[in-house]
């Protein structure tokens, strides 16, 4: 099975999502979850910010308005969080998979580093987003210029909180990287057929209908559909405004990647986060870092 083949067979979201080796497809999955933003908009009007803003960018509004939180979340471990989704966005550009070698010593990634830890000390970095009554997160002050999401977490919020600001909100994807736009998706229920099977053309017909709108618009699914009607469906259901939907299709668009640098963020980001409270300098924390990291390369 190649790609140009996959494409003819099942109309997909997004088809470079999958796991390939020598130009052969050896993974699929039937769902995605993605990372969003939310942009509050309407708290400076005059300020210009696009689908294609990278993470330096975003970090120099922090700098400029000292007087606002940068973003705003529910999560625990909030500068954790803002730290591991900007080294995500970087990794493919300091990390050489193919020579496994890693090299966070990158005077771009010394500088971003380095400005985030000046927005943290600004103490503007991140805000905590309050939660209701109802254990919902309280949206009546958005007091913060972005929110980091992904659509697996409080799915139906995104038509309410943008009804109730009069589309005072914007959805948009998230940071790209300073290199290269590295926006990626995470799998969902990845499946794969042995090249030992008697029946791959019975394997792949019940992959293709896993695919299909039909079973892509199952709640059962607990993921955002792949199927691209089956996409769209799903947010018809939660009475998502046209201007909403129309972003999240920019959002999905804007996909590059399906993969899981989980092992490298876990090892790597607790380690640079020792630096931004002050527990290591920035050369030691890159250098343990990427010694961390050869190490996961090279086991």
């Amino acid at each position: 099975l190649y790609i140009k083949s996959l494409r003819m067979r099942c109309q997909l979201k997004w088809y470079n999502i999958t796991i390939t080796l020598d130009g052969a497809i050896r993974g699929l999955p039937v769902g995605t979850v993605y990372n969003v933003m939310r942009y509050t908009n309407i708290l400076d009007p005059g300020l210009k910010v696009d689908n294609d803003i990278t993470w330096s960018k975003v970090l120099q509004i922090g700098l400029d308005h000292p007087e606002m939180p940068l973003f705003g979340m529910v999560t625990m471990d909030r500068e954790l969080n803002v730290l591991t989704q900007l080294f995500e966005a970087n990794i493919y550009d300091l990390i050489n998979f193919e020579e496994k070698t890693a090299n966070l010593h990158e005077p771009w990634f010394i500088e971003l580093m380095e400005k985030l830890r000046t927005v943290d000390q600004q103490g503007n970095l991140v805000v905590e987003i309050p939660l209701d009554s109802n254990v919902m997160p309280n949206y009546d002050n958005l007091n913060f210029f972005f929110e980091l999401l992904n659509t697996e977490s409080q799915y139906a919020s995104y038509s309410t909180v943008y009804k109730d600001t009069n589309g005072g909100v914007t959805v948009m994807p998230i940071p790209r990287g300073e290199k290269s736009s590295n926006r990626f998706a995470y799998a969902f229920r990845m499946y794969s057929i042995s090249s030992n099977s008697r029946q791959q053309d019975v394997a792949w017909d019940l992959l293709e209908s896993l695919l299909s709108y039909e079973a892509q618009t199952l709640y059962t699914l607990d993921s955002t559909p792949i199927n691209i009607e089956a996409g769209q469906r799903h947010r018809q259901l939660q009475s998502f405004p046209e201007e909403l939907n129309k972003q999240f299709d920019v959002v999905e668009n804007e996909i590059d990647y399906l993969y899981d640098t989980s092992s490298y963020r876990i090892q790597a980001v607790p380690i640079l986060y020792q630096y931004l409270t002050g527990g290591k300098t920035l050369d030691d924390a890159l250098k343990e870092a990427e010694y961390e990291i050869w190490l996961l390369l090279n086991e």
